[in-house]
Formats: C-alpha cells, sequence, structure tokens
C-alpha cells in the first residue's frame, strides 16, 4: 500500500523455487496484480533480485588450543550469517546467526595445532525465504598448540640445567 489518498494494493504470489548457496545472484519471481476501487486488473509477471551484499573483512581475532573466535563487518543488507567449514572437500553449515547486529562467533571443539578453512555468506529473508549472498573468500585460521603438561622442578647441578614435561 501506499499514498494516503489512493490507496492502492498489489498481490503477491511466491514461487516454490529452490534456493541454494552462493554462486549468482538469486532472483525471485512474482506475479502482481493491481486492484483499483476494488476491480481486479491485469496481471504482469515481474523478476525482483533479492541479494544481500557480502559480508567483508571475514577473519580470526582470537585462538585457543580448541577454539577460534571468526569475526566481519556488519551487513545492512542482510537479516544474518551462514559459516561453513571446510571438511575434506566439503563445505558444511556450522553456524547459522541470527541478526546482522552480530559480528563474531567462536568454534569450539576443535583439535590443537590444526588449519581449519571458513567462509561466510549473509541471507535476507523475504517472503517467508532465505536468499544468500555469494560466500566470502576462504579464510584459514590455526588453532593453538596445547598447553605443556607435566612440567617438573629442573633438575640442576654445578654445569647443567635437566627440565622435564609431558609430550603432548
Amino acid at each position: 500500500k501506499y499514498s494516503k489518498e489512493k490507496k492502492k494494493e498489489i498481490t503477491i504470489k511466491a514461487d516454490n523455487k529452490d534456493m541454494t548457496y552462493g554462486g549468482s545472484a538469486p532472483t525471485y519471481t512474482y506475479t502482481v496484480t493491481p486492484y483499483v476501487k476494488n476491480i481486479k486488473g491485469s496481471s504482469s509477471e515481474k523478476q525482483v533480485t533479492i541479494t544481500p551484499s557480502s559480508v567483508t573483512n571475514f577473519r580470526n581475532t582470537a585462538k585457543t588450543d580448541t577454539s577460534l573466535t571468526l569475526a566481519w563487518d556488519t551487513n545492512t543488507t542482510g537479516d544474518g550469517y551462514v559459516i561453513q567449514m571446510l571438511y575434506g572437500t566439503t563445505w558444511k553449515t556450522i553456524k547459522t546467526v541470527s541478526g546482522n547486529a552480530t559480528t563474531s562467533c567462536t568454534i569450539t571443539g576443535l583439535a590443537p595445532s590444526v588449519t581449519y578453512n571458513f567462509r561466510i555468506c549473509t541471507f535476507k529473508t523475504a517472503y517467508g525465504r532465505n536468499y544468500y549472498s555469494a560466500f566470502s573468500s576462504k579464510m584459514s585460521a590455526i588453532t593453538l598448540p596445547s598447553a605443556v603438561t607435566g612440567f617438573t622442578n629442573p633438575v640442576k647441578t654445578d654445569k647443567s640445567l635437566t627440565l622435564s614435561w609431558n609430550k603432548n
């Protein structure tokens, strides 16, 4: 609806196309049927592109031996974010963040001293469906080595110092 004096309305009928992540810009086809003074007019099919902007400045901001904190810049064109991690040759969604105000998340349960690869995209919800931006470039991050354990008091002599600890 628009215009205070002229109450014009449009009816939007959604199609049932499947949406995929990334790739070219997704499009949404709808039918517009104008109504003027409750008299049904003609219909015409239009195509609209609903594509949020891609995420920028995707980075690793903190790490431990079992976790990585990922961060990115706010994307005001989206309603949330999808984070994927590479498992072998397959990207799998590991986190969906609702709302565009959240700009970081911590991935836990990781192994020490391992390189992990991540990517992120934005999604926009419209007409009861999610539409996705292209994914970011792959971002790699390495967890820290695990902490040394079993460190004992040094044994010293006049000419040497012996240190010992458990092997990780």
